[in-house]
């Protein structure tokens, strides 16, 4: 089941991704109410992804009768535009990594770099949360059917 496969790829590397993200916005000491959402947001990115990694399992330890009810194309859909947004905001990041000089927070130069980017942070930050509704409202059909109809 190629499909399967890349979807069970698209989300390892997305909870990859999103552990990353974390762990760069966690280290920011006096980051934005913007950047706090991000955070907010991609924690939940996080326990989503894996979510739908053990969906992934099961599902392809269950029936065909089960296989044949799922359409991967709409999880697909949604995994990409998941990756894009992740992308894009893993590269505004890499942009405003800091120089780590000043340990009690952002110096000057550094806060004018994450100034600039709180458009698109926000911008990114609604894309995240429109997929977000996306993918755990797909979840959630999915597994209300499978409790329903299936077990």
């Amino acid at each position: 089941m190629a499909d399967g496969l890349s979807i069970a790829a698209s989300v390892a590397g997305l909870i990859h991704v999103a552990e990353k993200v974390i762990r760069f916005i966690s280290t920011m000491t006096d980051a934005s109410s913007t950047t706090r959402s991000v955070l907010a947001e991609v924690h939940a990115f996080h326990a989503i992804f894996h979510q739908l990694q053990d969906f992934i399992s099961n599902f392809s330890e269950g029936s065909e009768a089960r296989k044949s009810r799922i359409y991967v194309d709409q999880v697909v859909t949604i995994l990409v535009g998941c990756v894009c947004a992740f992308s894009e905001l893993e590269k505004e990041l890499e942009t405003l990594k800091t120089d780590g000089s000043s340990s009690s927070g952002l110096n000057v130069w550094d806060s004018a770099k994450w100034a600039r980017k709180y458009q698109n942070l926000g911008r990114i930050l609604a894309e995240l949360q429109r997929h977000k509704s996306s993918l755990n409202l797909m979840l959630s059909v999915y597994t209300w059917y499978i409790t329903t109809y299936i077990s």
